[in-house]
């Protein structure tokens, strides 16, 4: 028997988590709703299971691998479009063959398991066995009628007015009959094709289909409150804790504890059920029963119970937080007003939500009725924007030749040292010779045997507009990442701390960083190394004052949908700078950016979200009108992309040691192995991209009534989430377009080659992304235009924008480019004056 698992679908009734995770990987425990029901299908002993996957298929294959740890072997399988359940036994077809199997839907939760519906079927082998149990109202379901016989006469999918209270468990056993039933259904209203129907095809030619009740505990987990229930539920079920982690000698537990590697309770007291995920920090609190903590969560001062809290999220000063779902990234703090009995927050990724201030805790405070208190008024509003930070932004660009903590010529020789003083060697290697990398059997997509990190895969890319088409290679990372850099006072002026950091994709290896700049596998300590400075600040909002936090993405032309979250975080307190670190200014900044692949890409990314005012007499086109531009520039194209196996991309050829076009253009996926005394671990291997050549970015510069202007180009990248973001004028690698002529080649590409000295007024070669891509060098520039080769009214797809405007775009994600910034922090720290 084999097993075919559903974990398709928007899970549109649990959002707002389910718009950045799959509600398959909500957790109940501590854990994803889908290990739960792997255990279930392998304690019936099968153990080759099928994963139908829709756009959440590479988080989906992040979180359970292989399956080789719940002793089993995972194949998953694309649905491109949720077409219906039945639809999904359609697209596995060639994987089941003619075994019987399991059909499980993912989101559910079965606490006893079916092993007693398993035996039944595999003793009369019906074409169909059904698990049904008797619910209060079965009109949200499907319901089935059953004969005398026990076996099943009727199916009805979410009837008016049901005959029988029978509501559909989402678990089926099935004989291969199955499949000429669902070839022989059509959709439904809906549009779908619904297993229910190709049951009832069986029923109606005469096949047996039986069904049996199940008592147990279930539950779909599609809302809330179903998670809710259903991890007190689990919890209930913990006999014993385990302590994997440490806890100081005044904390108070009692009961069942599960507390994950690498957590700490300081001063705290846990009352059990409760488990507690791999890193998390718990201080000064109370956690009551029923409460489910994910990993490198932080809970300070605060008051829990009967929650689950996703990982990554922190909760700090809160004084009563009950039956509540918090998701990752998210921070729940307080502000000054009064004291609250109790709060119930649903909240999504990334959220911040701050509640009344109450008193510390206390004993007992679970059991305590609310009692009405005196008003007590709230704390004066505030202005929506701190006016004053623009200036001292400004006033730290001003200070160019030395800050507090360095001189800018001697933070040149501080780089330098710093290389030196760290061992580094980065080697080409063959594919085979990477260290839990392989091409994977049935796609030919390069992974890590973990399903962590990030795979290569296929990407199919076509214009309806202009009949482009293409396929290529593409890094798929879904995780946000975390891009970070403290800021800090010296003298009344603010200083950034930045890192002598080493990529391997960097030349030279070490180049200036912010402060943080972690994927989720370097912060969640994946790798087993060791932990990232100055994270905290980051990921515990009472630590610092964000001055900047968006969501951006990266390069859409190598990476699928990928983003990071660009911060700037003000702090007041001692930060001890380690020797890799330095405090600068933005005015030496700004000196460094004149210098060759020396700042980096993702310090460069960060800057240019750094808030400013300019003073600007007028635009050409106003704020409403370029952002309805831009509307209508995303609206306009009919872009096509879709994931696809590494093996079935065409164009493109694979040999022993990297994946390239047999015309040499554009890139190549290549692998390397490193070695470092400087990162988190000392050495590993990977795949990297190589770009074929030195990419060129250029804006050109107009003056309209004496303001200044940028021409920006609304550009197509098959890895944008939107699939369109705002450009530099010219974003191409010149090489790879010699070959064309007149109007085939790139709008203003001949007139950025081939400029003139006097028109540039900046030129500099800037690496770009070092953790995944190999020596990759953009050649940014500024250019003087006039009206003949850049005219007021452009080509279609190009805007005149103002430095101001285009830099109010970047406060939101996904608006502006990664190459477009790179050219804003120039503006941003005044190392190029317009």
């Amino acid at each position: 028997m084999k097993a075919l698992v559903l974990s398709g679908g928007n899970g549109t009734r649990l959002r707002p988590f389910t718009y950045s995770i799959p509600k398959q990987l909500v957790p109940i425990a501590g854990r994803p709703v889908l290990e739960h029901v792997l255990e279930n299908i392998v304690e019936l002993g099968v153990t080759e299971i099928g994963i139908i996957v829709g756009d959440g298929e590479a988080q989906i294959a992040a979180a359970i691998g292989d399956g080789s740890r719940f002793g089993a072997q995972v194949t998953y399988l694309r649905q491109d479009k949720p077409l219906g359940l039945a639809h999904c036994v359609r697209v596995a077809r060639d994987f089941l063959g003619e075994d019987d199997f399991v059909l499980y839907l993912g989101d559910n939760f079965l606490l006893e398991g079916v092993g007693a519906v398993a035996e039944e079927f595999r003793a009369t082998r019906p074409a169909a066995q059904l698990v049904v149990r008797n619910v209060p109202d079965p009109r949200h379901f499907g319901v089935a009628e059953l004969g005398e016989d026990g076996r099943v006469v009727r199916l009805e999918e979410k009837p008016r007015v049901p005959r029988s209270d029978l509501a559909l468990v989402g678990v089926y056993f099935f004989t291969p009959a199955i499949h000429a039933a669902v070839a022989a259904i059509r959709p439904s209203r809906r549009g779908e094709l619904e297993i229910t129907d190709a049951i009832s095809f069986l029923v109606d030619t005469g096949e047996i289909v039986r069904a049996t009740r199940y008592d147990g505990y279930w539950r779909d987990t599609g809302q809330a409150e179903d998670v809710l229930d259903c991890n007190r539920r689990l919890l209930d079920t913990m006999e014993h804790g385990e302590l994997l982690g440490s806890v100081d000698a005044v904390s108070e537990l009692s009961g069942p504890v599960l507390l994950g590697e690498g957590a700490k309770v300081v001063r705290s007291r846990l009352e059990g059920p409760i488990v507690v995920g791999e890193g998390t920090v718990i201080e000064d609190s109370h956690l009551g029963p029923h409460t489910a903590l994910g990993r490198n969560c932080a809970v300070r001062g605060s008051l829990i119970a009967g929650s689950v809290v996703f990982d990554d999220a922190s909760i700090t000063g809160v004084p009563a937080l009950r039956n509540s779902l918090i998701g990752r990234y998210a921070h729940v703090g307080t502000r000054a007003s009064g004291a609250a009995s109790g709060h119930r927050l649903v909240i999504g990724d990334h959220a911040d939500v701050q509640l009344p201030a109450g008193p510390p805790f206390l004993d007992g405070v679970f059991d305590r009725p609310a009692t009405a208190g005196p008003a007590v008024a709230d704390r004066p509003l505030s202005p929506r924007e701190d006016g004053d930070l623009p200036r001292r932004l400004a006033d730290s660009a001003a200070l160019q030749v030395a800050g507090a903590d360095i001189s800018t010529v001697d933070s040149v020789r501080w780089l330098s040292r710093r290389g030196e003083a760290h061992e580094y060697r980065v080697d080409r290697i063959p594919f085979d010779e990477l260290d839990g990398w392989a091409f994977q059997p049935d796609t030919g997509n390069l992974a890590h045997h973990t399903g962590r990190f990030f795979t290569v895969e296929g990407l199919d890319i076509s214009v309806a507009e202009d009949g482009r088409s293409w396929q290529q290679p593409i890094i798929v990372q879904p995780e946000i990442g975390i891009l970070g850099i403290l800021a800090k006072e010296f003298d009344g002026v603010l200083h950034f701390l930045m890192q002598a950091k080493m990529e391997p994709g960097n030349s030279p290896l070490f180049q200036l960083s912010p402060t943080v700049q972690a994927t989720r596998s370097n912060f969640s300590r994946v790798h087993h190394g060791s932990g990232v400075r100055y994270l905290e600040y980051f990921t515990d909002a009472s630590l610092g004052r964000p001055i900047v936090d968006t969501t951006q993405s990266e390069h859409g032309s190598w990476f699928y949908q990928k983003s990071n979250r660009n911060m700037i975080v003000e702090v007041s307190g001692d930060v001890p700078a380690h020797e890799d670190f330095r405090w600068l200014t933005l005015g030496q900044i700004a000196e460094l950016l004149h210098h060759d692949n020396l700042v980096n890409m993702d310090s460069r990314t960060v800057l240019a979200c750094a808030p400013e005012t300019r003073l600007e007499a007028g635009v050409r086109h106003p704020d409403t009108e370029v952002l309805s531009w831009f509307t209508a520039e995303k609206s306009r194209y009919d872009v096509q992309v879709s994931r696809k196996p590494l093996t079935e991309v065409e164009g493109w050829v694979r040999g022993d040691s990297v994946i390239e076009r047999p015309d040499g253009r554009f890139f190549r996926v290549m692998a390397v192995s490193a070695h470092t005394s400087s990162r988190e671990v000392s050495s590993w291997t990977q795949p990297m991209i190589e770009p074929v050549g030195v990419g060129v970015a250029a804006f050109l510069i107009r003056s309209f009534h004496g303001v200044p202007h940028l021409l920006v180009h609304a550009r197509v990248e098959g890895g944008f989430l939107d699939v369109v973001e705002l450009g530099p004028t010219v974003q191409y690698t010149p090489e790879h377009y010699t070959h064309l002529r007149g109007p085939d080649r790139p709008p203003f590409h001949d007139l950025v080659v081939d400029a003139p000295p006097s028109r540039i007024r900046y030129e500099g070669i800037h690496s770009e992304e070092g953790g995944r891509f190999f020596h990759a060098k953009t050649r940014y520039l500024f250019l003087d235009a006039d009206e003949h080769e850049a005219p007021a009214d452009p080509p279609g797809g190009y805007r005149w924008m103002t430095p101001g405007q285009l830099s109010s775009l970047v406060r939101h994600g996904h608006y502006v480019n990664v190459q477009a910034r790179s050219l804003l922090a120039l503006l941003t720290t005044r190392a190029v004056e317009l």
